[in-house]
Protein backbone atom coordinates (compact mmCIF):
# COMPACT_ATOMS: atom_id res chain seq x y z
CA UNK A 1 0.00 0.00 0.00
CA UNK A 2 1.49 3.34 -1.02
CA UNK A 3 0.89 6.87 0.11
CA UNK A 4 -0.84 9.02 -2.46
CA UNK A 5 0.44 12.54 -2.10
CA UNK A 6 -0.72 13.88 -5.40
CA UNK A 7 -4.18 13.88 -6.81
CA UNK A 8 -5.03 15.62 -10.08
CA UNK A 9 -7.88 17.42 -8.28
CA UNK A 10 -5.25 19.09 -6.07
CA UNK A 11 -4.23 21.17 -9.08
CA UNK A 12 -7.67 22.08 -10.40
CA UNK A 13 -7.77 25.85 -10.54
CA UNK A 14 -10.65 28.21 -10.01
CA UNK A 15 -10.83 30.46 -13.06
CA UNK A 16 -12.44 33.88 -12.62
CA UNK A 17 -13.16 36.33 -15.39
CA UNK A 18 -14.44 39.78 -14.47
CA UNK A 19 -16.15 42.12 -16.90
CA UNK A 20 -18.03 45.26 -16.14
CA UNK A 21 -19.06 48.83 -16.63
CA UNK A 22 -18.76 52.01 -14.64
CA UNK A 23 -22.45 52.98 -14.60
CA UNK A 24 -21.70 56.49 -13.34
CA UNK A 25 -19.35 57.42 -16.19
CA UNK A 26 -20.54 54.94 -18.81
CA UNK A 27 -17.01 53.56 -19.21
CA UNK A 28 -16.72 49.88 -20.12
CA UNK A 29 -13.98 48.37 -17.97
CA UNK A 30 -11.32 47.43 -20.48
CA UNK A 31 -8.93 44.58 -20.26
CA UNK A 32 -5.80 46.70 -20.79
CA UNK A 33 -5.11 45.57 -17.27
CA UNK A 34 -7.52 42.72 -16.49
CA UNK A 35 -9.82 43.35 -13.54
CA UNK A 36 -8.53 41.11 -10.76
CA UNK A 37 -9.99 40.20 -7.39
CA UNK A 38 -7.64 40.99 -4.50
CA UNK A 39 -10.03 40.42 -1.58
CA UNK A 40 -13.59 39.19 -1.30
CA UNK A 41 -16.05 39.52 1.57
CA UNK A 42 -19.71 38.99 2.38
CA UNK A 43 -20.63 42.56 1.46
CA UNK A 44 -17.62 43.97 -0.34
CA UNK A 45 -14.76 43.38 -2.71
CA UNK A 46 -11.32 44.78 -3.48
CA UNK A 47 -10.30 44.80 -7.13
CA UNK A 48 -7.30 45.80 -9.17
CA UNK A 49 -8.21 47.51 -12.44
CA UNK A 50 -6.97 50.00 -15.01
CA UNK A 51 -6.16 53.38 -13.44
CA UNK A 52 -8.86 56.05 -13.58
CA UNK A 53 -11.59 53.53 -14.44
CA UNK A 54 -13.64 54.80 -11.52
CA UNK A 55 -13.68 57.14 -8.54
CA UNK A 56 -15.12 57.26 -5.05
CA UNK A 57 -18.92 57.16 -5.15
CA UNK A 58 -19.14 55.65 -8.65
CA UNK A 59 -21.37 52.63 -9.25
CA UNK A 60 -19.96 49.60 -11.04
CA UNK A 61 -21.86 46.76 -12.71
CA UNK A 62 -19.65 43.70 -12.49
CA UNK A 63 -20.08 40.24 -14.03
CA UNK A 64 -18.01 37.48 -12.44
CA UNK A 65 -17.69 34.27 -14.45
CA UNK A 66 -16.34 31.53 -12.19
CA UNK A 67 -15.44 27.95 -13.06
CA UNK A 68 -13.72 25.01 -11.44
CA UNK A 69 -13.73 21.78 -13.39
CA UNK A 70 -17.34 21.12 -14.39
CA UNK A 71 -18.73 23.69 -11.92
CA UNK A 72 -19.69 27.06 -13.42
CA UNK A 73 -21.36 30.09 -11.92
CA UNK A 74 -22.05 33.65 -12.94
CA UNK A 75 -22.50 36.41 -10.37
CA UNK A 76 -23.77 39.84 -11.35
CA UNK A 77 -23.40 42.63 -8.82
CA UNK A 78 -23.71 46.37 -8.56
CA UNK A 79 -21.09 47.88 -6.28
CA UNK A 80 -20.38 51.37 -4.97
CA UNK A 81 -16.75 52.47 -4.96
CA UNK A 82 -15.56 53.44 -1.47
CA UNK A 83 -11.89 54.18 -2.21
CA UNK A 84 -9.35 54.02 -5.00
CA UNK A 85 -5.57 54.17 -4.77
CA UNK A 86 -2.83 53.84 -7.34
CA UNK A 87 -0.90 50.57 -7.37
CA UNK A 88 1.56 51.79 -9.99
CA UNK A 89 1.99 50.23 -13.44
CA UNK A 90 -1.29 51.78 -14.63
CA UNK A 91 -3.48 49.98 -12.09
CA UNK A 92 -5.67 51.13 -9.20
CA UNK A 93 -6.77 49.23 -6.10
CA UNK A 94 -10.53 49.72 -5.79
CA UNK A 95 -12.49 48.98 -2.60
CA UNK A 96 -16.23 48.67 -3.16
CA UNK A 97 -19.32 47.66 -1.25
CA UNK A 98 -21.97 45.47 -2.84
CA UNK A 99 -25.33 47.22 -3.15
CA UNK A 100 -27.31 44.91 -5.48
CA UNK A 101 -26.54 41.20 -5.63
CA UNK A 102 -27.87 37.72 -4.94
CA UNK A 103 -26.67 37.28 -1.35
CA UNK A 104 -27.24 33.50 -1.35
CA UNK A 105 -25.33 33.09 -4.62
CA UNK A 106 -22.55 35.37 -3.39
CA UNK A 107 -22.24 33.37 -0.14
CA UNK A 108 -22.10 30.14 -2.16
CA UNK A 109 -19.30 31.59 -4.27
CA UNK A 110 -17.35 32.69 -1.19
CA UNK A 111 -17.77 29.17 0.22
CA UNK A 112 -16.22 27.71 -2.95
CA UNK A 113 -13.29 30.15 -2.69
CA UNK A 114 -12.64 29.54 1.00
CA UNK A 115 -13.13 25.80 0.49
CA UNK A 116 -10.44 25.85 -2.17
CA UNK A 117 -8.10 27.70 0.21
CA UNK A 118 -8.73 25.03 2.86
CA UNK A 119 -7.99 22.28 0.31
CA UNK A 120 -4.66 23.93 -0.55
CA UNK A 121 -3.72 24.25 3.12
CA UNK A 122 -4.60 20.57 3.70
CA UNK A 123 -2.54 19.54 0.68
CA UNK A 124 0.54 21.34 2.03
CA UNK A 125 -0.04 19.86 5.47
CA UNK A 126 -0.09 16.33 3.94
CA UNK A 127 3.14 17.02 2.05
CA UNK A 128 4.79 18.46 5.17
CA UNK A 129 3.75 15.44 7.30
CA UNK A 130 5.44 13.03 4.86
CA UNK A 131 8.77 14.87 4.87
Amino acid sequence: MGIHLLNSDDFESIVITVKGKNVTSGLVLRELIPVEIQEIGEEGIVLSMTSHSCAQGHHLELDFFVSRGEWRENQKVTAKVLTTESCGSGADRVCATLIQYDSAGWSRWIAVMTGRQTEIEQYFARVKDVQ
